[in-house]
């Protein structure tokens, strides 16, 4: 029965390779959903966002369990030097400061100062650089699949709007605070000057009348 043996063993190898091929595009598809709902749920959590304390706080349950690795935040102040939101991590604020500067990537796995510890990545914006995501592996090594790096890739953006929308709030609340101040200084200055053209007036009136004081009566 040597033919039937070769004909069933050449089935059954070539179904478990079908098997096989099927558990892998499963577990492809079954990540890519996993990556895709996640992107969706960060984007629709930073759409409304008015704080930078809630970047963090998304940055920290929705990203960090993500990709296994720990996430830290770093922002510009009024200088332009970058801070840490959070006061946990090793983070070299050298190498996170010439990825802001250069809007480029650095530290591990990078071209660019490749011995630190994290990895530095810019967040890009529509009109600037607003900040560097350090990403802080587990282990010694980030992960290199290409689907996990276009992920952060993806959730570094949204994060960069996300804090130029914030941006652009703090600018406008500022300008309707000066634009009520001004309005308030004007309308205070019209209440003092309409309180003071009324003794003015008299005052002046007062002082013409007694530069004819020859016209007048000696009683007046």
């Amino acid at each position: 029965y040597f033919f039937p043996y070769a004909l069933m063993l050449s089935v059954a190898v070539v179904i478990c390779q079908l098997a096989a091929r099927l558990r892998s595009e499963a577990r492809v598809a079954r990540a890519g959903e996993r990556r895709a709902s996640t992107l969706a749920r960060i984007a629709r959590d930073l759409s409304s966002v008015i704080k930078v304390e809630q970047v963090v706080s998304i940055c920290r349950d929705a990203i960090t369990p993500l990709i296994g690795a720990q996430v830290v935040l770093l922002i510009p102040n009024e200088k332009d030097s970058l801070v840490t939101s959070q006061g946990t991590g090793p983070v070299d604020l050298s190498v996170a400061q010439w990825a802001f500067d250069h809007a480029q990537e650095a530290g591990l796995g990078t071209q660019t100062l490749s011995a630190a510890d994290a990895l530095y990545l810019p967040l890009k914006a529509s009109m600037a650089t607003r900040g560097v995501l350090a990403i802080l592996p587990a282990g010694e090594r980030l992960s290199n699949d290409p689907d996990d790096r276009r992920l952060l890739d993806a959730c570094c953006s949204t994060i960069g709007l996300a804090l130029e929308r914030i941006h652009f709030v703090d600018v406008a609340q500022d300008t309707l605070v000066r634009m009520e101040g001004e309005k308030l200084r004007n309308t205070l200055l019209s209440a003092v000057s309409h309180d003071l053209k009324t003794p003015l007036t008299a005052i002046r009136g007062l002082a013409e009348t007694l530069e004819r004081t020859k016209e007048l009566p000696e009683a007046d």
